[in-house]
């Protein structure tokens, strides 16, 4: 499903172009949950950043769903609403929108009609169980619920791949372990793949592999979990 074929990525730091991402060729099969961990530096937000088509300033290949991405950004755009959600660390709802509204934008993306809409975001609501928020902004709800409607919006619409940059780095133990079997369950149940970069044990445990990255390297072979 997501396939990186010798990623190279550098930054430029006083003058000079540091890498970032030496020459990484890893693959990621379809409907698999893979965590990213690594330390500060290791490169983890970068590749995700590579894989949610956000960065297209790199060398290498990178393959979703079978299919070369292109790095014309005009292009990528175009591949991004068509395969991916973001699940992000400081959950990035739109501060202007109630809830409601942040979870049928991304339907609004793609183009879909109006009733459509109505029937996915109120059954989203049902599931999760968030109709006392529905009329809420997002400064008005704590953290942890800004995060479950975090997921729920990246869900929505059912995307191929989800890209998921430290998701519980900023919530309690209780609530990361919360967030990280929703995002899993919500992610399996929908058949998305998963690429989420975590150093969160929670997070780590409820995923099917571990790929540890080191200074913009692979370090070793993907770490199977325990089910």
């Amino acid at each position: 499903m997501i396939r990186f074929e010798k990623i190279f990525k550098t930054y430029p730091v006083n003058g000079k172009r540091i890498p970032a991402l030496q020459t990484i060729s890893l693959s990621v099969p379809a409907g698999q949950m893979t965590a990213i961990s690594g330390g500060s530096g290791a490169g983890k937000s970068t590749l995700l950043n590579i894989c949610g088509l956000v960065d297209y300033e790199y060398r290498g290949k990178l393959f979703i769903n079978g299919q070369k991405m292109s790095v014309v950004p005009g292009e990528a755009v175009l591949a991004r609403r068509e395969y991916i959600s973001f699940v992000f660390e400081r959950c990035n709802l739109i501060p202007v929108m109630n809830i409601y509204e942040n979870l049928e934008y991304p339907l609004i993306l793609k183009g879909m009609e109006a009733s459509e809409r109505q029937t996915l975001v109120d059954a989203m609501v049902a599931k999760l169980d968030l109709q006392g928020l529905c009329h809420k902004m997002p400064a008005d709800i704590s953290l942890y619920e800004q995060q479950r409607i975090a997921v729920a919006r990246a869900m929505i619409a059912k995307p191929l791949v989800v890209v998921a940059d430290e998701p519980t780095a900023d919530l309690n133990d209780s609530e990361a372990s919360i967030i990280a079997q929703l995002l899993v369950s919500m992610s399996r149940e929908i058949g998305a793949t998963l690429l989420v970069a975590t150093n969160c044990i929670a997070m780590q445990q409820r995923c099917d592999v571990i790929q540890y990255l080191d200074q913009g390297h692979v370090v070793s072979e993907p770490m199977k979990c325990a089910s």
